[in-house]
């Protein structure tokens, strides 16, 4: 769910969103992303701007997440707020973002498509997480040996500097 009352930043997270196979629902109303809720509509996840002064209600997105968070919590419906401000994570002019709703992230416009695509699989990861009941595995570091007696490589390095030459090394 992409709320956001600005059209052209609406398209733009769809399209981005769309390309990556998810199947988003874009509004520029506030109300109209409740009400969705309230109708049981199954998200996954919503996007939420943070001002949205052409939105009805004078509603923002932390308004806005705090009347999700009545409806849904935070394992059912995790929420991602964007903001053009700069220094809004996790403080904004609202106080403590993080304390009035349980944001999973939040980004600043304008989104870098890379930004977005880690934020929406780190979410799902931790979401996946806790419905399993799992915490996150600790990665050991293969040995360097048994690497390289498992996948030999021969690799051409063109460099003219020493010390990158040593690096690469």
């Amino acid at each position: 769910l992409i709320v956001d009352d600005n059209i052209t930043n609406r398209r733009i997270l769809l399209k981005q969103i769309q390309n990556w196979g998810m199947l988003p629902r874009a509004t520029g109303s506030p109300m109209e992303a409740l009400e969705l809720i309230r109708a049981g509509e199954p998200f996954d996840l919503a996007i939420l701007d943070m001002h949205m002064p052409d939105a009805e209600g004078g509603m923002n997105g932390v308004d806005l997440g705090v009347q999700l968070r009545r409806e849904r919590d935070a394992s059912s419906l995790p929420l991602v707020l964007y903001s053009s401000l700069g220094g809004l994570s996790p403080q904004g002019e609202q106080g403590d973002v993080s304390q009035q709703v349980d944001f999973e992230a939040v980004l600043t416009k304008p989104v870098r498509p890379s930004a977005l695509f880690d934020t929406l699989v780190d979410t799902f990861a931790r979401q996946d997480n806790r419905i399993l009941g799992k915490t996150k595995p600790k990665l050991e570091a293969p040995s360097e040996r048994i690497l390289s007696e498992d996948h030999p490589l021969r690799i051409l390095v063109a460099e003219d500097n020493a010390v990158n030459q040593k690096l690469a090394l």
